[in-house]
């Protein structure tokens, strides 16, 4: 398998692609809080006519996400859409009983939220 190059600086590919696809940790954040420099260059894809896809397989739901970078001044009318494995899970939770009603969360406090408002013990 050919490596995929690191690209430095995202106006080098700009041009080529309608829609960029963009992890949350590790890319936009790096333990606490967003990156500003990262955040500025998704804004950036933005305004430059492009559509931006956040996603992340944290535990974390979109709204969690969504107030995280409201906090550090994003526009989130600047994302296209945002997907986590926590609100995927959520989702599947709350919608198909055939999992069944009783769980136990190995995820911690951050994970929490996937339980949130759903009558799981």
């Amino acid at each position: 398998m050919k490596p995929i190059a690191p690209i430095v600086g995202i106006s080098k590919i700009i041009n080529t692609y309608q829609t960029f696809v963009c992890g949350i940790d590790g890319v936009l954040s790096k333990g606490e809080g967003m990156l500003e420099e990262a955040l500025k260059a998704l804004q950036g894809v933005n305004e430059s006519g492009k559509e931006v896809v956040l996603f992340s397989n944290s535990p974390l739901r979109v709204w969690q996400i969504a107030l995280a970078l409201k906090e550090a001044g994003f526009d989130l009318r600047a994302l296209k859409a945002v997907i986590t494995a926590g609100e995927i899970l959520h989702y599947k939770l709350k919608n198909n009983h055939s999992l069944g009603r009783k769980y136990y969360n190995l995820g911690g406090h951050l994970s929490k939220e996937i339980f949130a408002s759903l009558s799981y013990v």
